[in-house]
């Protein structure tokens, strides 16, 4: 459990502190427009990587997870 709330506050953290500094700062022009677009395509990505990993990790760490996810997997089997 440790492990997913590494990844958890890893790749949500960058997340809430670009909003928090995009509220509490004043831009203009066109470097806010710039900042604004890769601001949140970078913290986008990471929250969507975190949600990608989440079933990696547990698989990894679980063993009856694991086992379920191979069930799942095998299309051979009806």
């Amino acid at each position: 459990m440790i492990i997913v709330s590494v990844a958890f506050v890893i790749c949500w953290f960058p997340t809430a502190i670009y909003f928090i500094v995009l509220n509490t700062t004043q831009m203009s022009g066109a470097i806010s427009m710039v900042h604004q677009v890769v601001g949140s395509y970078t913290t986008l990505l990471l929250s969507c990587l975190y949600i990608c990993m989440n079933p990696f990790i547990y698989a990894f760490k679980h063993y009856a997870v694991r086992k379920k996810l191979a069930r799942l997997m095998i299309c051979a089997n009806p």
